[in-house]
C-alpha cells in the first residue's frame, strides 16, 4: 500500500539548552514512515515526533505510534532513526502534512510526571504549557496564565475583593494577588472570562464542557453510572489520584500518583461572597465551559481534594482556575 500524501519536512534546526536537531529526512518502508535525524546533545534528552496537516500552524503530538531513536533518554548521534506506524494514526496523515522531531532536556516542572511524554503549547501572551494526552483527549498539564483573550483583547486584572464580587465581566487575579504564584499555580478567572467571545484558551484550544470533564474522568476509571452525579462521587478518590501531583499539596496525599499527566496542583479559589482567597495547597478547582439548566444556568465546576474529585456548579463571581483541552 502506497500512502497518497507529500511529506513536507521541517529541516530547520530546533536548539534548545544544549541539543539540536538538524539533518531530517523521511522515506515510506512499506506502511510505515522513517524519520532520520541527527541529534546533538551532552547528555540523555526526551525526543518526541509531531505532525501538523494545516502547514505547520497547528502541530500534533506527540505521537504515539513511534519506535526507535524516540522517547526518553536518547543520546546523540548522526544516524537516528524513528519508525511512525501511520496506519495507527491514519486520522493524521494527508497530502501535504509537515512534521518535526522535538529534542527537550529531562523536564524542570517538578509537578509533572517524569515518566511521560508532553507536548506544548504556546498561548497568546507567550506562556508555554505542557499537554498531555489522556485517553482520545489532549489536556494542558498547567493551569492558564493569558492576560489576553485569543482575540487580542486583554482580560483586567482586579485585585479588590469588594470589586471582584460585583464583577458582571471577565477578569483574572492571582492567589492572594501575589505574581509570585502565577508560573506554578496559575491565575484564577471568573466565569465571565469563560464564556467571552473572545476566547480564552490558546488558539485550537477551549475550555471543556461538562460532558468533556466527564470523558476525562471516564478515561481514567470513573464508572458511567457515577460519572454525572454531583459531589464526591464513587471512585473519584482512584481518579483524582491519578490526576494530583505527588507534590505541594498540604492536606494526606497518598493517594496522589499522576499516572494520567493531568498533573493538577492545589492552587485555592477566591470567593463569589467577600472576594477572600482560600484552600491553597488544600484544593484544585476548574472552570468547565457548560451550565446546570436544572440549577439557574449555574456554570459546572470540578473540584479536587482529599476526598478525589467533585462536581458541582458554582457562582460565576468564583475565582477557579482554567485547563484547556484541544479542540
Amino acid at each position: 500500500m502506497r500512502f497518497l500524501f507529500i511529506l513536507v519536512i521541517n529541516c530547520a534546526p530546533l536548539i534548545a539548552l544544549a541539543q539540536r536537531v538538524t539533518n531530517v529526512r523521511a522515506e515510506q518502508q512499506g506502511h510505515d514512515l522513517v524519520i532520520s535525524y541527527a541529534l546533538e546533545a551532552d547528555g540523555p534528552v526526551n525526543v518526541d515526533l509531531f505532525v501538523s496537516a494545516d502547514q505547520g500552524r497547528n502541530w500534533q503530538g506527540p505521537l504515539s505510534n513511534c519506535s526507535g531513536d524516540v522517547g526518553k533518554n536518547v543520546v546523540a548521534g548522526a544516524s537516528k532513526r524513528i519508525l511512525w506506524a501511520v496506519l495507527q494514526d491514519r486520522e493524521l496523515a494527508g497530502d501535504g502534512i509537515r512534521f518535526k522531531v522535538v529534542a527537550k532536556k529531562t523536564l524542570t516542572k517538578p509537578w509533572l510526571n517524569p515518566d511521560l511524554s508532553y507536548g506544548s503549547v504556546t498561548d497568546i501572551d507567550g506562556n508555554t504549557y505542557a499537554t498531555i494526552q489522556i485517553g482520545k483527549q489532549v489536556w494542558l498539564a498547567e493551569n492558564l496564565r493569558t492576560t489576553r483573550y485569543q482575540d487580542g483583547s486583554s482580560i483586567p486584572n482586579e485585585k479588590d475583593a469588594a470589586a471582584w464580587t460585583q464583577l458582571n465581566s471577565g477578569a483574572w487575579c492571582n492567589y492572594d494577588n501575589k505574581p509570585s504564584h502565577d508560573v506554578t499555580y496559575g491565575k484564577l478567572y471568573n466565569w465571565f472570562a469563560v464564556a467571552d467571545r473572545g476566547g480564552l484558551c490558546p488558539q485550537g484550544w477551549h475550555v471543556p464542557t461538562d460532558a468533556e470533564w466527564q470523558q476525562l474522568e471516564l478515561a481514567l476509571g470513573m464508572a458511567s453510572s457515577e460519572v454525572g452525579g454531583t459531589g464526591w462521587r464513587i471512585g473519584a478518590e482512584s481518579v483524582g489520584g491519578k490526576m494530583k501531583t505527588t507534590t505541594l499539596w498540604t492536606i494526606p496525599n497518598a493517594d496522589a500518583t499522576n499516572t494520567s499527566g493531568f498533573s493538577s496542583l492545589p492552587s485555592g479559589s477566591r470567593s463569589w461572597k467577600d472576594g477572600v482567597f482560600s484552600s491553597l495547597g488544600e484544593q484544585g478547582q476548574w472552570w468547565s465551559n457548560s451550565v446546570n439548566p436544572d440549577y439557574n444556568r449555574l456554570p459546572w465546576n470540578r473540584t479536587l481534594g482529599k476526598l478525589g474529585l467533585w462536581r458541582s456548579y458554582a457562582i460565576e463571581t468564583m475565582g477557579y482556575c482554567v485547563r484547556c483541552v484541544r479542540d
